[in-house]
């Protein structure tokens, strides 16, 4: 098995990425963040797709490119000599992802990697999937019947599991492997056939003590016969005194109500005051003492009484509203005036800093004169060129010369000399005409360059001087132009002092109006006693004491009419109470508390004398009803409560008897029913016992072959372990692996799991186990992906990992990732 290609569209931070191992051995060595993870997880992507976005490290969130909605590719794979072709494209949920898994172009129905590898994704990545982050050795259910059942269906393998599992639990439920066994079935048949004798027994002996019980039973129905005559006997004679004694207390009850009435009488002379005259009076104090409490009330709070003191003192004289409107009005002119402030803008500010410290006069001369110099310089003129219009005409009375000659020439052929004579004195004024040019051009240069440098130093001393303010020749075109400039510029300096002078003015003068209305604010605030910096403050609070002077004036002038009123009220029902109280002769100190005994007596009253009439009447109706005219009490009565008790005693005993006659029917009524238990019983035991010893003979022959066939797989597991480990000399110790192909160590008395190895040891245990189980389950050799796992491992073991996996890559696809190139294969 083989990766022919790796092709991903997109997939995390690779795109059009594309990967043909051409070698048995591919190893890549990249720096971090190149997608050498990426490329991984591609690769099982495609083979098993991906997990929910509820698993650990959100995979699907990284594959999708930022910005994008779709991650895929192509992964092809030769199996068998068979080409395998995968097509994925991964979505935002799983359930848009699609997988396309062509063998040829036959379009297979199948997770990848189950169809190719047989294996799940959990066991996948327990073996032909090698990373750093998983050490662990421990294989899975897939990967254990794998290689423990390797030429049966895992079926099969799940079968012989639930019947070992079946028969033990059976074994146990016949009997436990345990001494004190009470819970197995054949202690349970055992159990309960000792109990059916005990039961037998027990019920042949209950016969006689039912016989003896129904005799005794016999006979306390007899006394509770006699018993119960005594008993209405008894309650007959006790109805009687019951009636005479109620009728005493009835008597006794009517005449103690009457004294209660006497007395009660005996505490009003002049007779009980009616309800009215006592809801009346009770009203009337009520009202008196709202009246008290409403003019002991009705004055001002003492902090108010200090407070009118104080503001007639303060306020001796109160401002007017139109004075107060006044001052309001000085206090917005004063914040107008504070806030207004003539300055000069920014631009004139800066203006006005940049020239105030120089003699602009001294400058401006300076530059004159200096541009004096340079204009007189420039007008020096040139010096003049030499005479050359001797050569010129010479020169151009040849050319004629030369052309005649030329038309005399066809005329006689011998006249050509004349032109060719003509053609050499134009050659010779020609060369004596641009020689004098040039001397004379060359003369005029020099002098223009002799100008020009005087020129410029005139220039740069100009530049020196305006430089400083922004100005200069290169900054502004040329001299004349920075000149200009540099002089408008102070022109509009004049302008500005002229401007601040004007402005300093205006803001004294603003200075000196605050000053008066200052002055006269503190005048006024002052004389209320107020002194703050916040004069629209002050005059709220004059204010405000003025509102609140002029409101305590006008609460104390209403409560002394509201005080006249309630004395008045007072005196009037005053009057009213003394009237009722000479009516009823009533002299107490506390009129209230003797209102409310009275109304307790009258209620008190009416009920005594509505309970005596309807007692009357119930002592008489009730001697009439029960004829006691004609019956007598009788005083030797034996009670009923005591015979009760006793006829209880004997019914109980009846009670208990019969029970126990009816158990004791019940129970012999049974025995037949235990006596066809126990045999059924005993037939059920000798069943029991026989399949006890078939179950333990199954399972001691199915275990005996479960581990002659483990035996025949995990040999071949241990060799190729030892194999590899001997080619990486990892731990020098014994490896020992169980029946679960569980490894652990012995090194001479001491025994290491797994576990306890250092970081090193443990990728060098686990490169080894996983190459020995790869061995073992595939018929094929697969391809193996090693993602960085010899981080932990020194050069020394390294370099025996490096050549056993190019050993390996002879006849095995080994891909191998790597940031380090110390680490590279």
């Amino acid at each position: 098995m083989k990766i022919i290609k790796i092709e991903i569209k997109a997939f995390g931070t690779l795109k059009n990425f594309v990967l043909k191992p051409k070698d048995n051995l591919l190893s890549i060595c990249e720096h971090n963040g190149y997608g050498k993870s990426t490329i991984c997880n591609f690769i099982c992507a495609m083979l098993y797709g991906i997990p929910k976005k509820s698993l650990k490290n959100n995979l699907r969130a990284r594959a999708i490119p930022y910005n994008e909605s779709v991650a895929g590719g192509t992964l092809e794979l030769e199996v068998n000599n068979y080409l395998y072709r995968i097509i994925g494209k991964f979505f935002n949920k799983q359930k848009d992802d699609s997988l396309l898994f062509y063998e040829g172009t036959k379009l297979i129905d199948a997770l990848p990697g189950e169809y190719l590898f047989n294996l799940d994704y959990e066991s996948f990545m327990k073996t032909i999937f090698i990373n750093p982050y998983d050490l662990e050795i421990k294989p899975t259910s897939n990967i254990t019947s794998k290689l423990g059942h390797y030429s049966i269906d895992q079926s099969e393998e799940i079968s012989f599991d639930n019947a070992m599992k079946y028969l033990e639990e059976l074994k146990k439920s016949y009997k436990p492997l345990r001494s004190n066994d009470i819970k197995g079935s054949i202690a349970i048949s055992k159990n309960k056939i000792a109990h059916l004798k005990d039961e037998i027994s027990n019920l042949k002996s209950k016969e006689i003590a039912l016989n003896k019980a129904k005799e005794e039973y016999n006979q306390l129905m007899e006394e509770s016969l006699r018993i119960d005559k005594e008993y209405k006997a008894s309650i007959e004679a006790e109805k009687n005194n019951t009636y005479f004694s109620c009728y005493e207390e009835k008597k006794i009850n009517l005449e103690n109500k009457k004294e209660e009435l006497k007395s009660l009488l005996q505490r009003y002379q002049a007779g009980i005051m009616p309800m009215t005259s006592i809801d009346e009076l009770i009203c009337l104090l009520k009202t008196n003492n709202l009246l008290k409490n409403n003019q002991k009330n009705t004055k001002l709070s003492l902090d108010d009484e200090k407070r009118l003191e104080y503001l007639k003192i303060k306020y001796k004289a109160l401002p007017s509203n139109d004075e107060i409107s006044s001052k309001r009005a000085d206090v917005i002119n004063l914040k107008n005036l504070m806030n207004t402030s003539f300055s000069l803008k920014d631009e004139e500010c800066d203006l006005l800093g940049k020239y105030q410290y120089i003699n602009k006069d001294d400058l401006l001369s300076k530059i004159d004169k200096l541009n004096e110099e340079y204009e007189q310089i420039k007008n020096t003129s040139a010096t003049p060129i030499k005479n050359n219009h001797i050569n010129l005409i010479l020169l151009i009375i040849s050319v004629v010369f030369f052309i005649g000659g030329l038309g005399a020439g066809f005329i006689n052929k011998y006249l050509f000399a004349i032109s060719f004579l003509g053609l050499v004195f134009v050659l010779i004024f020609a060369f004596l005409y641009l020689n004098n040019k040039a001397n004379a051009q060359n003369e005029i240069k020099e002098n223009l360059s002799s100008q020009t440098m005087v020129k410029q130093g005139i220039v740069l001393n100009i530049d020196k001087i305006l430089i400083p303010f922004g100005f200069s020749s290169e900054l502004n075109g040329n001299k004349d132009i920075a000149i200009t400039l540099f002089k408008e510029e102070l022109k509009k300096y004049d302008d500005v002092l002229s401007s601040k002078a004007f402005l300093d003015e205006k803001n004294a003068i603003n200075k000196e109006n605050i000053a008066l209305i200052k002055d006269e604010l503190d005048t006024f605030v002052k004389k209320y006693g107020y002194d703050l910096s916040d004069y629209s403050t002050s005059l709220d609070y004059i204010v405000k004491d003025i509102f609140n002077y002029k409101e305590l004036l006008k609460k104390q002038k209403e409560n002394e009419e509201k005080q006249a009123q309630y004395k008045k009220d007072l005196d009037f029902n005053e009057a009213k109470i003394n009237s009722i109280k000479l009516k009823y002769q009533i002299v107490t100190d506390n009129l209230e508390n003797y209102l409310n005994n009275a109304r307790v007596d009258l209620n008190t009253f009416l009920k005594l004398k509505q309970e005596i009439a309807l007692l009357t009447k119930e002592v008489d109706d009730y001697y009439v009803k029960y004829d006691l005219a004609s019956k007598k009490i009788n005083n030797d009565l034996v009670s009923s409560e005591e015979i009760h008790n006793k006829y209880n005693e004997v019914i109980s005993k009846i009670s208990s008897f019969a029970n126990y006659i009816s158990n004791l029917e019940n129970d012999l009524e049974a025995l037949d029913d235990y006596e066809r238990n126990l045999d059924n019983e005993a037939l059920k035991l000798k069943k029991l016992n026989q399949n006890y010893e078939i179950i333990t003979m199954t399972i001691d022959f199915l275990k005996q072959a479960s581990l002659n066939i483990k035996n025949k797989y995990i040999k071949p597991v241990k060799d190729s372990f030892l194999y590899y480990s001997n080619m990486l000399n990892t731990l020098g110790i014994n490896v020992m692996i169980n029946d679960d192909y569980n490894i652990s160590f012995s090194d001479g008395m001491t025994v290491k799991e797994y576990n306890e190895l250092s970081s090193g040891e443990m990728t060098s245990v686990m490169l080894c186990y996983r190459l020995s189980v790869i061995d073992n389950i595939f018929k094929e050799r697969p391809f193996v992906i090693l993602d960085d796992v010899f981080q932990s491992l020194d050069s020394d073991n390294f370099s025996l990992v490096k050549e056993m996996l190019i050993k390996l890559s002879e006849h095995q696809q080994i891909i191998y990732f790597t940031c380090h190139e110390s680490r590279m294969i």
